[in-house]
C-alpha cells in the first residue's frame, strides 16, 4: 500500500481475513473453562493483534492524520456484569487491550463515550471479546439526550470492526447501542474507538 498498489494490498487483506477465519474456526473446550467453547487465539494473541492493527491502518488509509478522541473522554455504560469494578466502563476507552467494559445479560444495553470537546468523526472501532453482538448501533449526540443512528451494523465481526461515518457535524457523545447478543452473557468490548481530527 505504501509503494501505491492498492489492488495488490487489497488481495493480500482478503487472503489475511481468510486465514484468520479459518484459525477462528478451531475452537477449544476444555471442561475448565466456564466461558464454554471459544476461538483459539493465533499465535498466543501477538499475532492476532498485528494482523488486527494492519488490517486497521488499511481501513483507516484514506482518513490520513486522525487519532483516537476517545482516549481523553469518559465513558458511561447501561450497566456493568454483576457490577464488577474490573468490568467497568472507564476500561472502554482506556487505550489498553487488556482491559475491557461488560454489560448486563440483555440485548439493549450500551456503552458510551463522551468526548473532551465536540468532534467530527471519521471512524468508531469496536474490538470485541468473545461476548459481541450480531447486530447494533452506533449513535451520536450532541448533548447526549438526543440521539442520532449514524451506522446499522448486521454484519459484526466479533473480533475488530472499524465502522466509517460520513457526517460532518461535530458531535459530543458516541455510544454502541446493543440490538442482539450472539451468547447468552451481554456485551464485551476491550476498545470502543472513536477517531477524528484532533481540535
Amino acid at each position: 500500500r505504501l509503494d501505491g498498489d492498492e489492488p495488490g494490498s487489497d488481495a493480500l487483506a482478503v487472503q489475511s481475513q481468510e486465514l484468520q477465519d479459518r484459525a477462528r474456526a478451531v475452537v477449544v473446550d476444555p471442561p475448565d473453562n466456564t466461558w464454554g467453547r471459544a476461538p483459539v487465539r493465533i499465535a498466543d494473541g501477538v499475532l492476532d493483534t498485528f494482523l488486527m492493527r494492519a488490517q486497521f491502518a488499511l481501513d483507516l488509509w484514506e482518513l490520513g492524520d486522525v487519532e483516537n478522541l476517545a482516549v481523553a473522554g469518559t465513558a458511561t455504560a447501561s450497566s456493568v456484569e454483576q457490577d464488577l469494578d474490573r468490568l467497568a466502563a472507564r476500561f472502554v476507552n482506556d487505550g489498553d487491550n487488556g482491559t475491557r467494559w461488560a454489560s448486563g445479560y440483555s440485548d439493549t444495553e450500551w456503552v458510551q463515550v463522551e468526548l473532551a470537546e465536540p468532534a467530527v468523526v471519521s471512524a468508531v472501532t469496536v474490538n470485541w471479546e468473545s461476548a459481541c453482538a450480531t447486530a447494533y448501533r452506533i449513535q451520536t449526540s450532541t448533548d447526549g439526550a438526543d440521539w442520532q443512528t449514524v451506522r446499522d451494523v448486521t454484519d459484526s465481526s466479533c473480533a475488530l470492526d472499524v465502522v466509517r461515518l460520513n457526517d460532518d457535524t461535530p458531535v459530543r457523545f458516541v455510544r454502541m447501542q446493543g440490538v442482539d447478543r450472539k451468547t447468552t452473557w451481554g456485551y464485551s468490548i476491550y476498545e470502543l474507538g472513536v477517531y477524528g481530527a484532533a481540535g
